[in-house]
C-alpha cells in the first residue's frame, strides 16, 4: 500500500497496478459512509469517521476497487459484490487492527 504513514490518513492506494486517490469529504447528507468511483480513480470516505468505522469503510471501498480491477464485479453483479466487499471488510476489521487512519 502507498500513502500509509503514522499520523496521516491514507491518501492513495495501488490496487492491482492502478493508483486510486482517497479523499475525505463531508458525506453526512449521503446515504453511505464511503464511495468508489472507478471512472475517476477515486475513493471517497466520510471525513467524520474514525477508528473501527473508518477502517471498515476504507477497506470496504478498497475491496470495491479490487473487484473492479480484477473484473470480478462484472462476473458477480452489483448486489453480490456489495455482500462480498462488506463481508471481507467486516471480517478483517473485526479480526485485525489496521492503522489506516
Amino acid at each position: 500500500m502507498t500513502g500509509i504513514s503514522m499520523g496521516k490518513r491514507l491518501s492513495e492506494i495501488d490496487v492491482l497496478g492502478k493508483v486510486y486517490q482517497i479523499i475525505y469529504v463531508d458525506l453526512t447528507q449521503a446515504d453511505n459512509d464511503g464511495s468508489f468511483h472507478y471512472d475517476e480513480e477515486l475513493i471517497q470516505i466520510d471525513q467524520s469517521l474514525t477508528g473501527h468505522a473508518l477502517q471498515q469503510t476504507l477497506l470496504h471501498e478498497i475491496f470495491h476497487a479490487v473487484m473492479h480491477r480484477s473484473s470480478l464485479s462484472q462476473a458477480v453483479g452489483p448486489s453480490l459484490e456489495e455482500v462480498l466487499v462488506d463481508l471481507l471488510a467486516t471480517f478483517l476489521t473485526d479480526h485485525w487492527d489496521f492503522d489506516l487512519s
